[in-house]
């Protein structure tokens, strides 16, 4: 009977240690799981910090190239600075960049058979690829890193079966693409408002064109309102000074020239659109127009030349464009 009892209690014991054991076990296995899915939570908001936060008051990633750390977008997240230091398991991260230039957008520019001009649109942009790299639960780094220091090789890495290695890589492409696609949207509302407002001065001077021809005993107008001579019209745009100055001595309107607009763009009424603009470019606008041609201009973004973009486009607006 006595042994019986032993047996039970021993039993008992056994059962319970082995009960300790598989919830140790289920502890250890449930923590590590959590401590992999907090790097990995860390590194998808260090991704998102540099996309949305960083980039949305910089230009480009210059200043923090080469660091090897995540430090730059603490005020962008809620990890402190051991977090993002360092992994659960107490070993530091390892973060590789690498930046390459990348064409963004190219098409051919403005019509060199107007009036000639510099070479066609492309707009550059210095793209970064980062790999963000954990040792893992065993705190062994496993991953081959010897000769990896390109974008492309960065953006090749990846997790293995053959170790527990934690491997995040991105590229800051698309946010570069979507930088450049604020600008120029930007710059489209500013040259379809430069073109209503050139409508609106044709309107007004087409009148004083006809009224000054008459007054030279030149009819342009028939009986039904039909421009006969539509070249006499136009002969203001390239060497129309004579009537410009002739419309400017009786105070009536002057002709429809870009330049006289708006030189500066602020005043086409997007002081808005312009201060929410990526710091990729300064003043947005270079407005030029060719000695002797009046209706012809060419809006040229400038560069802020604090970056490591690389811009070229120009769009250009010509008179028969904005009156058609």
């Amino acid at each position: 009977m006595q042994a019986i009892v032993i047996l039970g209690i021993f039993g008992l014991f056994y059962a319970t240690v082995v009960s300790l054991t598989v919830l140790l076990s289920q502890s250890s296995i449930q923590k590590k799981l959590e401590s992999i899915d907090t790097v990995r939570q860390i590194f998808n908001d260090f991704e998102f910090a540099v996309n949305k936060g960083y980039l949305a008051e910089q230009p480009d990633l210059d200043p923090v190239l080469g660091d090897g750390n995540m430090l730059f977008v603490r005020r962008y997240v809620r990890w402190s600075a051991d977090e993002l230091t360092s992994d659960p398991w107490g070993m530091p991260y390892t973060v590789l960049d690498a930046e390459e230039t990348k064409l963004l957008y190219a098409d051919a520019g403005v019509d060199d058979n107007v009036v000639d001009t510099a070479d066609n649109n492309a707009v550059e942009a210095p793209v970064v690829a980062y790999a963000l790299i954990s040792n893992g639960p065993d705190r062994q780094l496993q991953t081959d890193l010897t000769g990896v220091d390109t974008h492309t090789e960065i953006l090749s890495l990846e997790e293995s079966d053959a170790n527990d290695d934690i491997i995040h890589t991105f590229t800051t492409y698309a946010r570069m693409a979507e930088m450049w696609d604020e600008v120029r949207s930007t710059a489209d509302k500013i040259v379809a408002i430069a073109k209503e407002d050139y409508k609106k001065q044709y309107e007004v001077f087409l009148p004083e064109i006809v009224q000054y021809y008459d007054a030279n005993g030149i009819t342009l107008i028939d009986i039904s309102g039909t421009i006969v001579d539509q070249a006499v019209v136009d002969s203001w745009k390239t060497d129309g000074d004579t009537l410009t100055n002739f419309l400017r001595a009786n105070n009536a309107a002057c002709s429809p020239c870009f330049p006289e607009m708006a030189n500066d763009v602020e005043a086409l009424g997007v002081d808005e659109e312009l201060k929410q603009l990526p710091t990729i470019v300064s003043d947005v606008f270079d407005i030029s127009q060719t000695v002797g041609v009046h209706d012809v201009i060419d809006f040229t973004l400038d560069e802020s030349g604090v970056s490591s973009w690389g811009i070229s486009y120009t769009v250009r607006i010509e008179g028969d464009d904005a009156i058609q």
